[in-house]
Protein backbone atom coordinates (compact mmCIF):
# COMPACT_ATOMS: atom_id res chain seq x y z
CA UNK A 1 0.00 0.00 0.00
CA UNK A 2 2.85 2.49 0.63
CA UNK A 3 4.55 1.73 -2.46
CA UNK A 4 1.02 1.97 -3.99
CA UNK A 5 0.56 5.41 -2.21
CA UNK A 6 4.17 6.75 -3.18
CA UNK A 7 3.68 5.77 -7.28
CA UNK A 8 0.41 7.96 -6.96
CA UNK A 9 2.32 10.97 -5.29
CA UNK A 10 4.98 10.89 -7.96
CA UNK A 11 2.67 10.99 -10.74
CA UNK A 12 0.51 13.03 -9.26
CA UNK A 13 3.23 15.73 -8.51
CA UNK A 14 4.48 15.05 -12.38
CA UNK A 15 0.99 16.19 -13.66
CA UNK A 16 0.99 19.00 -11.07
CA UNK A 17 3.98 20.44 -13.57
CA UNK A 18 6.98 19.61 -11.60
CA UNK A 19 8.69 18.79 -14.97
CA UNK A 20 6.60 20.94 -17.28
CA UNK A 21 7.04 24.30 -16.09
CA UNK A 22 3.21 24.74 -14.92
CA UNK A 23 2.81 27.61 -12.67
CA UNK A 24 1.21 27.73 -9.50
CA UNK A 25 -2.08 29.37 -8.77
CA UNK A 26 -2.65 32.57 -6.66
CA UNK A 27 -2.05 31.36 -3.22
CA UNK A 28 -4.71 33.75 -1.79
CA UNK A 29 -7.61 31.90 -3.92
CA UNK A 30 -6.95 28.61 -1.63
CA UNK A 31 -9.67 31.47 0.74
CA UNK A 32 -10.61 29.28 3.72
CA UNK A 33 -7.78 25.74 3.17
CA UNK A 34 -5.09 28.87 3.11
CA UNK A 35 -2.34 27.70 5.50
CA UNK A 36 -1.52 29.97 8.64
CA UNK A 37 0.66 32.84 7.33
CA UNK A 38 3.37 33.18 9.71
CA UNK A 39 4.71 35.67 7.20
CA UNK A 40 1.82 38.19 8.60
CA UNK A 41 2.77 38.15 11.75
CA UNK A 42 3.57 41.33 13.51
CA UNK A 43 5.54 42.31 16.93
CA UNK A 44 3.21 42.93 19.91
CA UNK A 45 4.22 45.15 22.28
CA UNK A 46 2.37 47.49 25.70
CA UNK A 47 3.77 50.27 27.83
CA UNK A 48 5.80 49.41 30.79
CA UNK A 49 3.28 50.40 33.46
CA UNK A 50 0.71 47.73 32.38
CA UNK A 51 0.51 44.55 33.32
CA UNK A 52 -1.38 41.65 31.73
CA UNK A 53 -3.45 39.89 33.35
CA UNK A 54 -6.32 37.78 31.30
CA UNK A 55 -6.53 36.49 27.34
CA UNK A 56 -9.19 34.84 25.95
CA UNK A 57 -8.23 32.84 22.78
CA UNK A 58 -10.66 31.80 20.00
CA UNK A 59 -9.20 29.43 17.76
CA UNK A 60 -10.04 27.65 14.73
CA UNK A 61 -8.56 24.06 13.80
CA UNK A 62 -5.23 23.70 12.19
CA UNK A 63 -4.79 22.75 8.93
CA UNK A 64 -6.34 19.21 7.92
CA UNK A 65 -7.12 16.40 5.38
CA UNK A 66 -10.24 16.98 3.41
CA UNK A 67 -13.27 16.03 5.53
CA UNK A 68 -14.21 13.47 3.50
CA UNK A 69 -15.12 11.85 -0.24
CA UNK A 70 -18.78 13.87 -0.38
CA UNK A 71 -16.06 16.82 -1.50
CA UNK A 72 -15.31 15.23 -4.74
CA UNK A 73 -17.85 12.76 -4.88
CA UNK A 74 -19.95 13.85 -8.18
CA UNK A 75 -16.93 15.19 -9.97
CA UNK A 76 -15.48 11.59 -9.59
CA UNK A 77 -18.37 9.92 -10.62
CA UNK A 78 -18.51 12.53 -14.22
CA UNK A 79 -14.93 11.08 -14.68
CA UNK A 80 -15.33 7.80 -14.43
CA UNK A 81 -18.45 7.46 -16.80
CA UNK A 82 -16.61 9.61 -19.25
CA UNK A 83 -13.55 7.75 -18.72
CA UNK A 84 -15.80 4.87 -19.72
CA UNK A 85 -17.18 6.21 -22.97
CA UNK A 86 -13.60 7.73 -23.79
CA UNK A 87 -14.73 11.16 -22.91
CA UNK A 88 -11.68 12.14 -20.97
CA UNK A 89 -8.92 14.45 -21.79
CA UNK A 90 -5.28 14.10 -20.39
CA UNK A 91 -6.23 16.17 -17.71
CA UNK A 92 -9.07 14.38 -16.99
CA UNK A 93 -7.29 10.91 -16.44
CA UNK A 94 -4.82 13.64 -14.34
CA UNK A 95 -7.98 14.63 -11.90
CA UNK A 96 -8.66 10.72 -11.65
CA UNK A 97 -5.28 10.20 -10.23
CA UNK A 98 -5.19 12.99 -8.39
CA UNK A 99 -8.11 12.72 -6.44
CA UNK A 100 -7.48 8.54 -6.26
CA UNK A 101 -3.83 9.93 -4.61
CA UNK A 102 -6.33 12.11 -2.02
CA UNK A 103 -8.35 9.42 -1.19
CA UNK A 104 -5.17 6.58 -0.52
CA UNK A 105 -3.04 9.82 1.43
CA UNK A 106 -6.88 10.32 3.68
CA UNK A 107 -7.92 6.98 4.31
CA UNK A 108 -8.31 6.74 8.41
CA UNK A 109 -7.46 10.57 8.33
CA UNK A 110 -10.29 12.48 6.85
CA UNK A 111 -10.89 15.44 8.28
CA UNK A 112 -7.76 15.03 10.81
CA UNK A 113 -4.64 17.74 11.28
CA UNK A 114 -2.01 16.97 8.62
CA UNK A 115 1.28 17.54 9.46
CA UNK A 116 0.87 21.11 7.94
CA UNK A 117 -1.86 21.44 11.23
CA UNK A 118 0.34 20.04 13.88
CA UNK A 119 3.30 22.40 12.88
CA UNK A 120 1.15 25.43 13.29
CA UNK A 121 -0.58 24.69 16.56
CA UNK A 122 3.34 24.17 17.51
CA UNK A 123 4.20 27.44 16.77
CA UNK A 124 1.16 29.16 17.85
CA UNK A 125 1.40 27.28 21.04
CA UNK A 126 4.95 28.42 21.69
CA UNK A 127 4.69 32.00 20.72
CA UNK A 128 1.62 32.60 22.57
CA UNK A 129 4.27 33.19 25.76
CA UNK A 130 4.97 36.25 23.59
CA UNK A 131 1.67 37.58 23.48
CA UNK A 132 1.03 36.85 27.43
CA UNK A 133 3.64 36.24 29.09
CA UNK A 134 1.85 35.18 32.57
CA UNK A 135 2.24 31.80 30.84
CA UNK A 136 5.98 31.45 31.30
CA UNK A 137 4.93 31.95 35.07
CA UNK A 138 4.68 28.83 37.16
CA UNK A 139 0.99 27.26 37.53
CA UNK A 140 -0.57 29.66 35.71
CA UNK A 141 -4.51 28.68 35.56
CA UNK A 142 -5.12 27.47 31.57
CA UNK A 143 -8.42 26.36 30.98
CA UNK A 144 -9.66 24.67 27.27
CA UNK A 145 -12.14 23.77 25.74
CA UNK A 146 -12.98 22.62 22.09
CA UNK A 147 -15.89 21.31 20.45
CA UNK A 148 -16.53 17.88 19.85
CA UNK A 149 -15.37 17.49 16.20
CA UNK A 150 -11.49 15.55 16.24
CA UNK A 151 -9.84 18.23 14.50
CA UNK A 152 -10.49 21.08 17.33
CA UNK A 153 -9.99 18.55 19.88
CA UNK A 154 -6.35 17.84 18.61
CA UNK A 155 -5.66 21.47 17.64
CA UNK A 156 -6.31 22.29 21.42
CA UNK A 157 -4.24 19.18 22.73
CA UNK A 158 -1.45 20.12 20.21
CA UNK A 159 -1.58 23.63 21.38
CA UNK A 160 -1.74 23.31 25.18
CA UNK A 161 1.37 20.61 24.28
CA UNK A 162 3.65 23.56 23.01
CA UNK A 163 2.18 26.15 26.05
CA UNK A 164 3.62 22.95 28.49
CA UNK A 165 6.91 22.53 26.79
CA UNK A 166 7.58 25.97 27.41
CA UNK A 167 6.47 26.03 30.96
CA UNK A 168 5.54 22.71 32.34
CA UNK A 169 4.16 24.26 35.50
CA UNK A 170 1.01 25.77 34.13
CA UNK A 171 -2.22 24.28 35.45
CA UNK A 172 -4.37 23.59 32.50
CA UNK A 173 -8.03 21.84 32.34
CA UNK A 174 -8.61 20.32 28.66
CA UNK A 175 -12.10 19.25 27.80
CA UNK A 176 -13.98 18.79 25.03
CA UNK A 177 -17.56 17.16 24.02
CA UNK A 178 -21.47 18.29 23.30
CA UNK A 179 -21.88 20.40 26.30
CA UNK A 180 -18.95 22.74 24.49
CA UNK A 181 -21.74 23.39 22.00
CA UNK A 182 -23.24 26.46 22.78
CA UNK A 183 -19.49 28.00 22.62
CA UNK A 184 -17.58 26.94 20.01
CA UNK A 185 -20.51 24.57 17.57
CA UNK A 186 -22.90 27.39 17.93
CA UNK A 187 -23.66 27.10 13.98
CA UNK A 188 -24.80 23.70 14.09
CA UNK A 189 -26.45 23.47 16.98
CA UNK A 190 -28.69 26.44 17.42
CA UNK A 191 -31.77 25.89 15.83
CA UNK A 192 -32.51 29.27 14.00
CA UNK A 193 -29.04 29.84 13.02
CA UNK A 194 -28.75 26.25 11.49
CA UNK A 195 -31.64 26.97 9.90
CA UNK A 196 -30.88 30.01 8.36
CA UNK A 197 -27.46 28.37 7.10
CA UNK A 198 -29.09 25.85 5.28
CA UNK A 199 -32.25 27.63 3.68
CA UNK A 200 -31.57 31.37 4.12
CA UNK A 201 -31.81 34.09 1.63
CA UNK A 202 -28.29 33.69 1.44
CA UNK A 203 -28.50 30.60 -1.07
CA UNK A 204 -30.12 32.26 -3.68
CA UNK A 205 -27.85 35.36 -3.67
CA UNK A 206 -24.87 32.93 -3.77
CA UNK A 207 -26.38 31.25 -7.04
CA UNK A 208 -27.35 33.90 -9.06
CA UNK A 209 -23.65 35.50 -7.96
CA UNK A 210 -22.10 32.06 -9.23
CA UNK A 211 -24.28 31.84 -12.39
CA UNK A 212 -23.34 35.05 -13.16
CA UNK A 213 -19.60 34.93 -12.17
CA UNK A 214 -18.05 31.41 -11.80
CA UNK A 215 -16.09 30.40 -14.83
CA UNK A 216 -15.86 26.70 -15.56
CA UNK A 217 -13.36 26.17 -18.29
CA UNK A 218 -11.22 24.51 -15.79
CA UNK A 219 -13.76 21.39 -15.67
CA UNK A 220 -14.43 21.55 -19.53
CA UNK A 221 -10.89 20.51 -20.37
CA UNK A 222 -11.53 17.56 -18.45
CA UNK A 223 -13.52 16.26 -20.99
CA UNK A 224 -13.62 15.86 -24.79
CA UNK A 225 -17.08 16.79 -25.08
CA UNK A 226 -19.63 18.54 -21.80
CA UNK A 227 -22.49 17.91 -23.76
CA UNK A 228 -24.56 16.21 -22.14
CA UNK A 229 -24.24 18.35 -19.04
CA UNK A 230 -26.37 21.16 -17.79
CA UNK A 231 -24.73 24.79 -17.48
CA UNK A 232 -25.64 24.13 -13.46
CA UNK A 233 -23.67 20.70 -13.27
CA UNK A 234 -20.70 22.46 -14.72
CA UNK A 235 -20.65 24.53 -11.85
CA UNK A 236 -21.37 22.48 -9.31
CA UNK A 237 -18.25 20.29 -10.98
CA UNK A 238 -16.42 23.09 -11.39
CA UNK A 239 -16.47 23.75 -7.12
CA UNK A 240 -15.24 20.30 -6.27
CA UNK A 241 -12.89 20.40 -8.36
CA UNK A 242 -11.77 24.31 -7.09
CA UNK A 243 -12.40 22.21 -3.34
CA UNK A 244 -9.74 19.30 -4.34
CA UNK A 245 -7.22 21.53 -5.86
CA UNK A 246 -7.45 24.46 -2.43
CA UNK A 247 -7.12 21.76 -0.19
CA UNK A 248 -3.35 20.64 -1.87
CA UNK A 249 -1.36 22.51 0.47
CA UNK A 250 -2.97 22.13 3.66
CA UNK A 251 -2.47 18.06 3.34
CA UNK A 252 1.22 18.35 2.56
CA UNK A 253 0.91 18.36 -1.43
CA UNK A 254 2.61 20.87 -3.84
CA UNK A 255 0.40 23.49 -4.23
CA UNK A 256 -1.94 23.49 -7.76
CA UNK A 257 -0.52 25.06 -10.89
CA UNK A 258 -2.17 26.40 -13.62
CA UNK A 259 -2.68 23.16 -16.02
CA UNK A 260 -6.11 22.49 -14.07
CA UNK A 261 -7.46 26.24 -14.08
CA UNK A 262 -6.00 29.53 -15.44
CA UNK A 263 -5.84 32.07 -12.64
CA UNK A 264 -8.73 33.89 -14.01
CA UNK A 265 -10.56 30.31 -13.52
CA UNK A 266 -9.18 29.78 -9.92
CA UNK A 267 -10.41 33.06 -8.60
CA UNK A 268 -13.85 32.78 -9.76
CA UNK A 269 -14.41 29.90 -7.59
CA UNK A 270 -12.59 31.73 -4.67
CA UNK A 271 -15.02 34.89 -5.36
CA UNK A 272 -17.74 32.78 -5.18
CA UNK A 273 -16.65 30.91 -2.12
CA UNK A 274 -15.62 34.15 -0.54
CA UNK A 275 -19.31 35.49 -0.78
CA UNK A 276 -20.92 32.12 0.31
CA UNK A 277 -19.12 31.82 3.75
CA UNK A 278 -19.70 35.87 3.98
CA UNK A 279 -23.48 35.31 3.41
CA UNK A 280 -23.88 31.91 5.61
CA UNK A 281 -21.55 33.27 9.02
CA UNK A 282 -21.63 36.59 9.41
CA UNK A 283 -23.74 39.65 10.09
CA UNK A 284 -24.31 40.80 6.84
CA UNK A 285 -27.01 43.16 4.92
CA UNK A 286 -29.24 40.09 5.05
CA UNK A 287 -31.23 38.92 8.15
CA UNK A 288 -28.36 39.18 11.33
CA UNK A 289 -30.57 38.25 13.99
CA UNK A 290 -29.64 34.52 13.63
CA UNK A 291 -26.44 35.07 13.75
CA UNK A 292 -25.81 37.24 16.71
CA UNK A 293 -28.37 35.25 18.68
CA UNK A 294 -26.43 32.17 18.40
CA UNK A 295 -23.23 33.50 18.76
CA UNK A 296 -24.21 35.66 21.64
CA UNK A 297 -23.20 33.49 24.54
CA UNK A 298 -19.92 32.53 23.30
CA UNK A 299 -19.36 36.60 23.51
CA UNK A 300 -21.01 37.64 26.97
CA UNK A 301 -18.65 34.29 28.56
CA UNK A 302 -15.38 36.16 27.56
CA UNK A 303 -16.68 39.34 28.42
CA UNK A 304 -17.83 37.91 31.46
CA UNK A 305 -14.55 36.11 32.26
CA UNK A 306 -12.14 38.98 31.84
CA UNK A 307 -15.02 41.30 33.91
CA UNK A 308 -14.42 38.76 36.57
CA UNK A 309 -10.55 38.27 36.59
CA UNK A 310 -10.40 41.91 36.01
CA UNK A 311 -12.59 43.68 39.16
CA UNK A 312 -10.53 41.65 41.82
CA UNK A 313 -7.83 42.38 41.44
CA UNK A 314 -5.83 40.41 43.81
CA UNK A 315 -6.50 37.49 41.49
CA UNK A 316 -4.04 35.59 39.50
CA UNK A 317 -3.55 36.19 35.62
CA UNK A 318 -5.39 33.32 33.78
CA UNK A 319 -6.43 32.11 29.84
CA UNK A 320 -9.41 30.43 28.56
CA UNK A 321 -9.14 28.85 25.34
CA UNK A 322 -12.15 28.43 22.72
CA UNK A 323 -10.92 25.63 20.20
CA UNK A 324 -13.57 25.38 17.31
CA UNK A 325 -13.94 26.13 13.79
CA UNK A 326 -14.03 28.73 10.92
CA UNK A 327 -17.84 28.93 11.69
CA UNK A 328 -17.04 29.69 15.09
CA UNK A 329 -14.56 32.47 14.35
CA UNK A 330 -16.83 34.37 11.44
CA UNK A 331 -20.02 35.44 13.25
CA UNK A 332 -17.70 36.49 16.28
CA UNK A 333 -15.73 38.47 14.07
CA UNK A 334 -18.24 40.11 12.39
CA UNK A 335 -20.22 40.73 15.58
CA UNK A 336 -17.65 42.65 17.15
CA UNK A 337 -16.72 44.03 13.69
CA UNK A 338 -12.82 43.70 13.78
CA UNK A 339 -10.93 45.56 11.08
CA UNK A 340 -11.56 43.65 8.32
CA UNK A 341 -14.03 41.05 9.74
CA UNK A 342 -17.42 43.33 8.82
CA UNK A 343 -18.63 44.62 5.86
CA UNK A 344 -21.52 45.80 4.58
CA UNK A 345 -21.24 45.55 0.62
CA UNK A 346 -23.98 47.39 -1.47
CA UNK A 347 -23.30 44.93 -4.07
CA UNK A 348 -21.49 41.38 -3.73
CA UNK A 349 -19.29 41.84 -6.62
CA UNK A 350 -17.84 44.37 -4.56
CA UNK A 351 -16.95 42.06 -1.06
CA UNK A 352 -13.69 41.20 -2.12
CA UNK A 353 -12.37 44.70 -1.76
CA UNK A 354 -12.88 44.76 1.72
CA UNK A 355 -13.74 41.15 3.26
CA UNK A 356 -11.16 38.26 2.02
CA UNK A 357 -11.76 35.07 4.07
CA UNK A 358 -7.72 33.98 3.75
CA UNK A 359 -7.16 36.66 6.16
CA UNK A 360 -9.80 36.25 8.63
CA UNK A 361 -10.36 32.68 9.14
CA UNK A 362 -6.95 30.75 7.72
CA UNK A 363 -6.51 27.25 8.90
CA UNK A 364 -5.18 27.67 12.53
CA UNK A 365 -6.81 31.34 12.47
CA UNK A 366 -7.09 32.84 16.11
CA UNK A 367 -8.67 35.82 18.00
CA UNK A 368 -6.51 36.98 21.54
CA UNK A 369 -8.23 39.11 23.72
CA UNK A 370 -5.90 40.53 26.18
CA UNK A 371 -6.03 42.46 29.07
CA UNK A 372 -3.56 44.20 31.38
CA UNK A 373 -3.87 46.13 34.72
CA UNK A 374 -2.83 50.01 35.20
CA UNK A 375 -1.71 51.19 38.39
CA UNK A 376 -4.41 53.73 38.47
CA UNK A 377 -6.36 50.22 38.76
CA UNK A 378 -8.47 50.94 34.96
CA UNK A 379 -8.38 48.21 32.64
CA UNK A 380 -7.08 48.31 29.41
CA UNK A 381 -7.47 45.66 26.71
CA UNK A 382 -5.96 44.69 22.88
CA UNK A 383 -7.06 42.45 20.57
CA UNK A 384 -4.83 40.56 17.75
CA UNK A 385 -6.05 38.52 14.91
CA UNK A 386 -4.10 36.18 13.45
CA UNK A 387 -0.94 37.50 14.86
CA UNK A 388 -1.87 41.31 13.31
CA UNK A 389 -2.33 43.68 15.71
CA UNK A 390 -5.57 45.45 15.36
CA UNK A 391 -7.72 48.75 16.62
CA UNK A 392 -10.78 47.34 18.36
CA UNK A 393 -12.25 51.02 18.65
CA UNK A 394 -12.04 53.06 15.27
CA UNK A 395 -9.22 55.51 15.80
CA UNK A 396 -8.41 55.22 19.10
CA UNK A 397 -5.61 52.80 18.87
CA UNK A 398 -4.28 49.11 19.59
CA UNK A 399 -4.77 49.69 23.84
CA UNK A 400 -8.18 50.70 24.78
CA UNK A 401 -9.60 51.23 28.09
CA UNK A 402 -11.72 47.51 28.34
CA UNK A 403 -14.89 49.35 30.26
CA UNK A 404 -15.50 51.51 26.73
CA UNK A 405 -14.29 48.56 24.52
CA UNK A 406 -16.75 45.74 26.63
CA UNK A 407 -19.56 48.40 26.46
CA UNK A 408 -19.41 48.96 22.85
CA UNK A 409 -19.44 44.90 22.05
CA UNK A 410 -22.64 44.28 24.50
CA UNK A 411 -24.10 47.58 22.54
CA UNK A 412 -23.54 46.33 19.45
CA UNK A 413 -25.23 42.34 20.16
CA UNK A 414 -27.85 44.21 21.99
CA UNK A 415 -28.99 46.54 18.44
CA UNK A 416 -28.43 44.05 15.64
CA UNK A 417 -32.27 43.87 14.11
CA UNK A 418 -33.42 41.76 11.03
CA UNK A 419 -32.57 43.43 8.13
CA UNK A 420 -33.40 43.14 4.62
CA UNK A 421 -31.42 43.34 1.46
CA UNK A 422 -32.91 45.69 -1.99
CA UNK A 423 -34.45 44.53 -4.53
CA UNK A 424 -31.61 45.12 -6.50
CA UNK A 425 -29.11 43.71 -4.54
CA UNK A 426 -26.87 40.86 -6.61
Amino acid sequence: MRIRNLILMVLVALFCGGALAWKQLPTYCEGSMLPYDYSQEEPFTWPDSLTPRYCAYVARHGARYMTGEKKFRKLEKALHESEARGNLTAEGRGMLAMIDSIRSLSEGRWGELSAVGIAEEQHLGTTMHDDFPPLGSAAMPVTTISSFVPRAMMTMYEFNHAMMLANDSLDVVAASGYANSPLVYFFATDSAYSAYRKDGDWREAVERFERDSLLTGGVERLFRSVRGFSSKELRGLTMEMYSVLQSRRAMGLPAPTDRWMTPAEYRSCWLVSNLTHYLRNNVTPLDSRPVAEAVSQLVETIIDRADMTMAGGGEPPCFDGYFGHAETLLPLLSVLRIPGCYAMPLDWSELSREWQLQRITPLGANFRLILFSAPSGIAYAAVRLNGRNVEPLKGKGRIVEWRELSAYWRHILGSLTLQTVPQNQK
